[in-house]
């Protein structure tokens, strides 16, 4: 039985009544579920093993469900009150909503997932103009300084990947900020279809870019 419950408890639990509940008129049953989605057993839960085993438990993370079905990420920590005799007579437990922790971490996964895919498209384009200079001898001269330039291009477009990942404490403490300037989508499109036909990742299928131009511009990062 709940007999307290602080204002951001009832608010992150989404208890309808506190007054209700911690009367005992309307039990409200904790529902907590594991990170995988399946139901925290009652005995693994922390108020049960700070009850009925007088154990101090910290860091447990959960989902914890709310009234409309929605489940928060949360760590939980819980320990017993006991009294002069030592005998155990309620239990108090802390959730802390980490869902803002959670999506730092998806951002960073995401992060990671985007970089080691575009540092895939710039060494293919390196690799394979690198291979048609070495193997074909009788390029046109302007068709080799093209692949020179682009070449020379992805290098310093994988320099920069690499310095990303290198900054990422940085970008996670806030301290790299983008660098916006005005940009057309048109742009940024072909540009990107020109990496992969030079990096001959197109020779498969064919790319038709359909942008207007009058689009207006956008004030991004472009890189």
């Amino acid at each position: 039985r709940i007999v307290w419950l602080n204002e951001a408890a009832v608010h992150l639990a989404g208890v309808p009544d506190p007054e209700a509940v911690t009367g005992g008129v309307n039990p409200f049953v904790l529902k907590l579920f594991r990170p995988d989605g399946t139901p925290l057993p009652f005995e693994e839960q922390p108020l049960t093993r700070a009850l009925l085993h007088k154990e101090s438990v910290t860091g447990v993370e959960a989902r914890l469900e709310r009234p409309d079905a929605t489940r928060i990420p949360v760590l939980v920590n819980s320990a017993p009150l006991l009294n002069e005799g030592g005998s155990i007579t309620s239990a108090v437990a802390v959730f802390q909503d980490i869902s803002k922790l959670k999506e730092v971490e998806k951002l960073k996964a995401d992060f990671l997932s985007m970089v080691s895919h575009d540092l895939r498209t710039p060494l293919t384009t390196i690799k394979a103009l690198s291979s048609s200079l070495v193997s074909d001898p009788g390029l046109a001269e302007a068709t080799r300084r093209e692949f020179i330039e682009a070449i020379d291009e992805d290098a310093d477009r994988l320099a920069s990947l690499v310095t990303n990942l290198l900054d990422m404490s940085r970008i996670e403490a806030g301290a790299m900020k983008p660098e916006p300037e005005l940009c057309h989508i048109l742009d940024l499109a072909q540009d990107a279809v020109r990496q992969m036909e030079l990096a001959r990742l197109t020779s498969k299928h064919h790319i038709v870019v359909t942008i207007p131009t009058k689009l207006p511009e956008v004030y991004a990062d472009s890189q």
